[in-house]
């Protein structure tokens, strides 16, 4: 049973460095702020908002250490962030 997990886990992870090269950063990046838009109840465009999707990226999707202007254009593209190149 124990080795049905090991393989399972190291499947996961084969499958998980494979999808992070073949998407592009920048819909990563907007898969991170749909995932943070799901997952919060804070006002979106505030700076609570954004200090909240910088963590939330940083915890969930630290594999693909998204920068932080990847993310703000994300969350722009999404018409959840303004103006441009502001950042909390």
């Amino acid at each position: 049973m124990f080795a049905i997990f090991a393989v399972t886990k190291e499947l996961g992870r084969g499958i998980n460095a494979l999808l992070q090269a073949g998407l592009p950063r920048s819909l990563w990046a907007e898969v991170c702020v749909d995932d943070w838009r799901e997952h919060t109840s804070r006002t979106p465009n505030s700076d609570a908002w954004g200090r909240g999707l910088l963590g939330f990226a940083r915890h969930n999707y630290q594999a693909l250490k998204l920068t932080d202007h990847e993310l703000f254009q994300a969350a722009e593209t999404k018409d959840a962030w303004s103006p441009p190149g502001r950042h909390p």
